[in-house]
């Protein structure tokens, strides 16, 4: 039997490759693309799955990273022949990361007939400026190619990431980037303010004096400008950085705001069983060299207690617009929220942090920018 013996609800897979470099700002673990050390990563992650794919039958597929438009074409079929491994015809929602530059016709072709119904494409901006800061190896038309690309082979929900708060713009530039990806007619926009994280090439230009960060005050004036313009649009705002036109919500990323149960695969990819949250490797060379000797690469493990798993579920909840659903609570933590967290909630309702909305607690609109912080008080509490 598998040592992952619970009903996961998603399976994740983390492709630890860039193509051709790895953006300025990104922290997440990948590497440059190359031929060999892509399929001594195809070979570890089959036996990672064949380690761990009994019983296993997901609702969802997310293909990360990294970039997996990235691999090879031969690279993409040895992946989804492997994929084999699991049973997949449960699968209501099977997305794939993409970079805008390297996700070619014949690569549509091979997601879409491996099964893929949903592409997320890493806009980041509709600007060349913008895109340089970033350090992003993609034009703003490769952008446009590649959402009527995934159409022509069947893929129509599309969703773009944008990042608001790039070093160097103004707001008027950032109205146009939403103007122009809600002309593109996706489903679905990710909207990230952008987070300056140690030891990427965009944090020592920060630390030079070469970029300035866009201010607290002028990213909470962005972040309120993208909720209206979108709504014009069209676009719900549904979760603190998601937008989705006609409910098409992202089916996985809605698990993990739940706290539901998730099954990660490759370097650096985290599994969460409901219990006990477990973290790979965050090195190929080890990841490889520990399934070369059939044993799973984990190097941590984490058993939440009750008060930390209801902790980290309201965090998570609150960052949905709908907030914590009392029931969904109960389901996730075998508590009742309003009983574990009631002076909490209290205490935050009456400083109008907190708002109660169809029977759920949220956080109010216009505090959306303080999400973090109004969070970590249940992680205190």
């Amino acid at each position: 039997m598998s040592p992952y013996h619970k009903g996961f609800e998603g399976l994740y897979l983390h492709i630890p490759f860039c193509s051709p470099k790895k953006c300025k700002y990104c922290s997440f673990y990948s590497l440059p693309h190359d031929f060999e050390q892509e399929y001594r990563f195809l070979d570890a992650l089959k036996i990672e799955m064949g380690l761990v794919a009994a019983g296993v039958s997901p609702e969802t597929v997310f293909i990360g990273g990294g970039t997996p438009s990235a691999l090879s074409e031969t690279g993409l079929r040895m992946l989804f022949d492997i994929l084999g491994l699991f049973d997949l015809l449960g699968v209501k929602e099977f997305t794939c990361e993409a970079n805008p530059n390297s996700l070619s016709p014949d690569k549509l072709k091979i997601l879409a007939e491996g099964g893929v119904n949903r592409v997320s494409i890493g806009a980041q901006s509709f600007s060349e400026d913008a895109l340089k800061v970033l350090g992003r190896c993609h034009e703003p038309r490769d952008v446009i190619t590649a959402a009527e690309h995934s159409r022509n082979y069947g893929i129509d929900n599309i969703s773009l990431d944008l990042i608001s708060d790039v070093p160097g713009t103004s707001r008027d530039e950032w109205r146009a980037d939403l103007q122009t990806a809600s002309a593109l007619n996706v489903a679905h926009l990710s909207v990230y303010c952008l987070s300056i994280e140690k030891g990427t090439g965009l944090c020592e230009r920060v630390a030079r004096g070469e970029l300035e960060p866009v201010g607290d005050e002028e990213s909470a004036l962005r972040m309120e400008l993208t909720r209206n313009l979108l709504a014009e649009k069209g676009f719900e705002w549904y979760e603190i950085s998601n937008y989705a036109r006609q409910r098409r919500y992202s089916k996985h990323n809605s698990i993990y705001w739940r706290n539901g149960r998730y099954l990660g695969l490759g370097p650096s990819a985290v599994s969460y069983d409901g219990s006990e949250r477990r973290r790979n490797v965050s090195d190929l060379s080890g990841y490889c060299e520990a399934l070369r000797n059939r044993k799973l690469p984990v190097v941590q493990r984490e058993r939440l207690s009750i008060k930390r798993k209801a902790g980290e579920t309201a965090m998570l909840m609150l960052r949905r617009r709908r907030g914590v659903d009392r029931s969904e609570f109960l389901d996730a933590c075998g508590l009742d929220f309003e009983t574990e967290f009631c002076e909490t909630v209290s205490d935050l309702i009456g400083k109008g942090l907190l708002e109660r909305h169809e029977g759920n607690i949220r956080i109010p609109a216009d505090k959306a920018a303080l999400s973090d912080a109004i969070s970590a008080y249940f992680m205190e509490a």
